[in-house]
């Protein structure tokens, strides 16, 4: 990922899971990562999107998910090539 992240807020605590998740699947599958981020994004602004801390950290994930993301058609098409991917991965295994 480009730009790093400032330190996660105490408010946002409950949503490092899902950013670590990102980290961890930006390389081998950025789908995933990107779903991740935008969760955490749009449960941040739930939490708190008023505190200057939040407002940067969150500026920040929103500048990742415009460096991930396509425009909304071009992710609606790549994710359901996804999902199907996944299906037929599903599917075929024991």
């Amino acid at each position: 990922m480009a730009s790093q992240l400032p330190p996660i807020p105490p408010q946002f605590k409950s949503l490092q899971h899902h950013l670590r998740t990102a980290q961890e699947h930006d390389k081998r599958d950025p789908v995933v990562a990107y779903y991740c981020r935008l969760y955490a994004m749009q449960n941040g602004m739930k939490i708190d999107s008023k505190s200057p801390e939040c407002r940067k950290f969150l500026s920040k994930l929103m500048d990742q998910l415009e460096t991930l993301g396509a425009d909304g058609a071009e992710k609606s098409v790549f994710l359901l090539l996804y999902k199907q991917k996944f299906a037929s991965s599903t599917a075929s295994s024991p």
